[in-house]
């Protein structure tokens, strides 16, 4: 049996390959499953499915080989792969509209399970005092038998991750399990192998691109009950993972500064547009912890209603498809809004919009909005 936690190998190797495929992302691939059942009937139709919106050469899709070296390496580095349907897969992470289909874990994979996760992000080029409240934070927290999350980068991440070894940490990182970076954290890597949990959703020995750190940072406030933003400049990606832990439903403290300082700007008007609540001390956070909050769990990918599983005729497909492409511009549009105009069915809609989206032509965006890639 290679490195898989809750499925047969050749299920695990179908449902590498569709995930490692192009264009699937994690709401795709959960539509494909949707509609076809089995991960190897959807890789099947991928070819049809890119044809028919619009791609123009032939869609790479991930080969059986490819699947089962990756499986392979992930067994000799001692990681192993968690998909969202295993008992272990963190239930506040599967509680998002996009958690990933496949995880790799490495180390102490039971800390997901924690009822007490908080993440603490904040700014790569943290001034001293900034480290200094990260660390002090942490320090109370872990007091309190808190699992911190964070993402492993410079200055305020790593702090978090070193002041919470002993009682928890998770560090979630945009890039293969086995790379390190960067590469200054290095010794931080090792530790936290040992003492805590790495986990990423991207292929093994995979270097990290910019574009994976945003959805990175959905990871750490997926797993999240709460939110601690220090010491962010108003272009400081950490205000992402903020804007995704309010769509995700999570809470956000920030700590604020002197306006006067800009490391601060972003804490501060955080606080001040209502979008995080001002963070004086731990016991805001235990107050909240204890509040006896709750997700909403998803257990998809799940079974569409009979109603809507009906496959469309040529016809249909052929009838609709330019209406649809009208109907689709560059501004999100949410699926409701596109049923109204066009009067399209929702089982030929389906089918219409995973053309598109295997095509590369649109993405999907929080709340069951779509648009076109510019």
């Amino acid at each position: 049996m290679l490195a898989t936690q809750n499925t047969h190998t050749e299920e695990a190797i179908e449902r590498l390959r569709l995930i490692r495929s192009e264009n699937v992302g994690p709401q795709t691939f959960k539509r494909l499953l949707n509609v076809f059942g089995t991960a190897t009937n959807a890789i099947a139709q991928l070819p049809t499915l890119s044809a028919r919106g619009g791609l123009k050469r032939k869609i790479t899709i991930c080969s059986k080989a490819a699947a089962e070296d990756e499986l392979e390496k992930i067994k000799n580095f001692g990681a192993t792969l968690l998909f969202w349907d295993a008992p272990e897969y963190p239930e506040s992470l599967r509680s998002i509209e996009d958690y990933p289909p496949v995880l790799t874990i490495f180390g102490r994979r039971e800390l997901l399970q924690s009822e007490k996760i908080v993440g603490i992000v904040g700014s790569r080029n943290a001034s001293a005092n900034g480290c200094y409240m990260a660390r002090d934070i942490t320090k109370k927290l872990a007091d309190h038998n808190v699992v911190i999350t964070s993402g492993l980068a410079r200055g305020i991440d790593a702090c978090a991750h070193e002041k919470s070894l002993k009682s928890g940490t998770i560090a979630v990182i945009a890039n293969g399990v086995d790379v390190i970076y960067p590469s200054q954290n290095n010794a931080l890597y090792k530790a936290i192998a040992e003492e805590g949990v790495i986990v990423t959703e991207y292929p093994f020995s995979s270097q990290p691109i910019a574009r994976n750190f945003p959805q990175r940072n959905r990871i750490i406030s997926g797993l999240s009950k709460a939110i601690i933003v220090i010491e962010a400049s108003q272009k400081s990606g950490s205000l992402i993972t903020a804007s995704y832990a309010k769509k995700q439903d999570r809470k956000v403290f920030a700590i604020p500064g002197s306006p006067l300082d800009s490391k601060y700007s972003g804490c501060n008007l955080l606080i001040k547009n209502g979008d995080a609540s001002l963070l004086l001390s731990e016991q805001d956070i235990i107050d909240y912890l204890n509040s006896g909050v709750k997700f909403f769990f998803s257990d998809q990918p799940k079974q569409i209603p009979t109603a809507f599983v009906r496959s469309p005729s040529e016809d249909e497909l052929n009838k609709f498809r330019p209406i649809l492409h009208s109907a689709i511009g560059f501004s999100p549009t949410s699926i409701e809004e596109i049923i109204v105009a066009t009067e399209i069915p929702y089982y030929v809609l389906n089918i219409l919009l995973l053309e598109l989206e295997i095509a590369g032509q649109i993405e999907r965006t929080y709340g069951n909005k779509v648009n076109k890639i510019l």
